[in-house]
């Protein structure tokens, strides 16, 4: 399993740009045309919508299934995150973690 860090780095190289992390941040610089100079998509929705749009993502949280994934139309899923048990007020941030793991997956195929 990845970490947080790692996860946001896999993201950032798959879509093709480096960050930076300066210490006591939550966040990290992009130096991108175009993107959000203090970027993380697991914690901003503009980011990860973002990200989802760069590699044309499809999202589909379930109430029923439980869980959110993200995915490239017509291929296997490559991310889903679980909020089964979450309060609804936390799909966001499932939703979020899975655009930003599937982007993470899509730098490793």
């Amino acid at each position: 399993m990845m970490t947080d860090r790692e996860l946001l780095e896999a993201a950032a190289k798959a879509a093709g740009f480096d960050l930076n992390q300066y210490p006591g941040e939550d966040f990290f610089r992009a130096a991108h045309e175009g993107w959000n100079p203090k970027w993380n998509p697991l914690a901003d929705d503009g980011d990860a919508l973002q990200l989802a749009c760069h590699f044309g993502l499809t999202v589909e949280c379930g109430s029923e299934s439980g869980d959110c994934a993200a995915y490239r139309p017509g291929r296997v899923r490559v991310a889903a995150v679980e909020w089964s048990g979450m309060d609804v007020s936390e799909r966001p941030a499932a939703t979020r973690r899975a655009i930003v793991r599937a982007a993470a997956e899509m730098g490793r195929a």
